[in-house]
């Protein structure tokens, strides 16, 4: 640790409760306290769901996003890491002092470069970022307050769009798991790409053309800022229990799958702690009185790390999605772009099939079943290697994944409805006849495969996607 990063430690230390709290709400992150001292992280054999238990019932704390069948990554404390010695269980050390990571990061967020995305930014410059580019492009872009949290926080977004809520949508989040600080960074370039490239990049500037965008970075503000004063591996939301306990799991406590089967716990005490009922927490309902408003809204990806995969429906539940035939190619589309853009390896599959853990009550599970919505999961970098505490170097790669594949998904909700040419949500024989006039007077109107050209692959493409537009 740098004597800078020593000298903020020891005064943070000596501080008192009163003081420390204020900090929540500012630009900084809290020097690291100790309280991560002596924790590893383990990777632990979790072959069924007996080992998940046990894991559970020992109090570990959860490293990777979810606990899935085959590995799970935890951290444990010394008397963890002993009973875990004793248990059984099969399990590999990945990091012998969570702390050093910490104090890692801690010196690297000092290092605070001219680029917005050389280190992790706070809920307050995230939102005066937003504010940036707002007033950059005010006929394309406008914040929007979606609601508010426990703590009193507001949960800002950024629409995008020629229109305003005339056309189709994607509604892209992040952080709903505090820790997460590189989905915050990710979404926010998401934002900032589109708004700047609207008329530069020929992929944005067409799907702009079509569609709208609403990007919310982060979901669970208060549990975000919560991490930054200390508590860097929180990944709840601060609802305050009776008990004592603190946070509900915000990504356990949507409406569809909710406490199904072994996804998420009861007890309070878990990471996964599922509230005392769907949409018992304000973050939740923020999104979902949100997706009400926005009867557009046909798509939603929601942002996670880490594992460097794309999830589609179920995560609940082993059986596939009704529409999986046409979900699953859109998934792995966007494993396939995510993974050209620096050589970083994703993989698509389904909580219930094929990636082997199930979580219920997730979000994107609830905008599919409950909206039809295309809905999908991001897990971004890395592999576990540094998990959460992903150096400040990996944002912009991380970023740049993440955009190729939101932008593919992008694409995919809009080409079903190209070769809807009259606008009245059916593709049928009124579309095939515009096409035929147009391919016979040469003009443009009827090149829904935007080839420059008006020909038989125009055809093609209106009888694939012959019926009603979704």
């Amino acid at each position: 640790m740098s004597l800078r990063a020593q000298s903020l430690r020891a005064l943070v230390v000596a501080l008192t409760a009163s003081v420390l709290a204020p900090l929540s709400f500012g630009q900084g992150v809290a020097p690291p306290d100790g309280r991560y001292e002596g924790q590893r992280v383990v990777r632990v054999q979790t072959p069924t769901a007996e080992e998940i238990e046990s894991m559970r019932a020992m109090g570990a704390g959860l490293w990777s996003c979810s606990e899935r069948l085959g590995c799970t990554e935890y951290h444990v404390d010394v008397e963890q890491f002993a009973t875990l010695q004793e248990s059984g269980l099969q399990f590999d050390v990945l990091h012998e002092n969570v702390e050093t990571l910490i104090e890692a990061e801690f010196d690297r967020q000092q290092l605070r470069g001219a680029d917005f995305y050389d280190i992790y930014r706070s809920h307050f410059e995230v939102d005066q970022q937003l504010a940036t580019l707002a007033e950059l492009r005010p006929d394309l872009a406008r914040v929007f307050v979606v609601g508010s949290t426990i703590e009193g926080r507001f949960v800002r977004g950024i629409h995008i769009g020629r229109t305003d809520g005339e056309r189709k949508a994607l509604l892209i989040q992040g952080c709903q798991h505090a820790r997460e600080w590189v989905t915050v960074m990710a979404t926010t370039f998401m934002a900032e790409y589109i708004v700047r490239n609207a008329d530069i990049d020929q992929q944005v500037d067409d799907l702009l053309n079509e569609m709208e965008f609403f990007i919310i970075p982060i979901v669970n503000p208060d549990g975000y800022e919560w991490t930054r004063s200390g508590h860097r591996l929180w990944r709840k939301n601060r609802r305050r229990h009776l008990d004592f306990n603190y946070g509900v799991d915000l990504n356990r406590n949507w409406g569809v799958g909710w406490g199904v089967g072994s996804g998420s716990s009861n007890q309070t005490i878990s990471d996964v702690f599922r509230g005392a009922a769907p949409f018992s927490e304000p973050e939740t309902r923020n999104i979902r009185d949100f997706v009400a408003r926005n009867n557009l809204i046909v798509g939603h990806l929601d942002v996670h790390c880490f594992s460097q995969l794309v999830l589609g429906p179920w995560a609940y539940k082993t059986s596939p999605a009704p529409d999986a035939d046409e979900l699953d190619p859109v998934g792995q589309g966007m494993a396939s772009r995510m993974t050209s853009e620096h050589g970083e390896a994703f993989f698509y599959g389904t909580g219930g099939q094929g990636i082997g853990y199930l979580a219920a009550g997730v979000a994107p599970d609830w905008s599919y079943g409950e909206h039809g919505a295309r809905a999908y999961t991001f897990e971004l970098r890395d592999r576990g290697q540094d998990g959460f505490l992903l150096p400040a170097n990996q944002i912009l790669p991380a970023s740049e994944e993440a955009l190729a594949g939101a932008l593919h998904l992008a694409e995919n909700l809009v080409i079903p409805c190209r070769a809807d040419l009259n606008g009245d949500g059916v593709v049928n024989e009124q579309d095939l006849s515009i096409i035929l006039g147009s391919w016979a007077t040469e003009q443009a109107v009827g090149d829904v495969t935007r080839d420059a050209r008006v020909g038989p692959q125009d055809i093609a493409h209106l009888l694939g996607t012959w019926g009603p537009c979704r």
